[in-house]
């Protein structure tokens, strides 16, 4: 959203400049993300962080993966 009050979509990979570097600028918020469903189809995820602590579980390392079956049951297309 812009200071103005109108409003753009930017795809992520256009958003996303660099390490801690975007697009927006300072009169800018961004007030939602779309995220396509469609493309997601079919795929079960999981997520698994490993933190240091008990009490407060500040991750170290994390992994998301995500995998669709065919209908035989076999991998067809898997994303880490």
């Amino acid at each position: 959203m812009n200071a103005d009050g109108t409003a753009s979509v930017t795809p992520v990979n256009g958003f996303i400049t660099g390490p801690q570097k975007t697009i927006l600028r300072p009169d800018q918020a961004v007030t939602a993300i779309l995220i396509g469903l469609k493309q997601f189809e079919g795929f079960v995820s999981a997520f698994h962080k490993i933190g240091s602590r008990e009490r407060v579980s500040i991750s170290r390392e994390g992994l998301a993966a995500a995998v669709r079956l065919d209908e035989n049951g076999k991998v067809e297309q898997a994303r880490l």
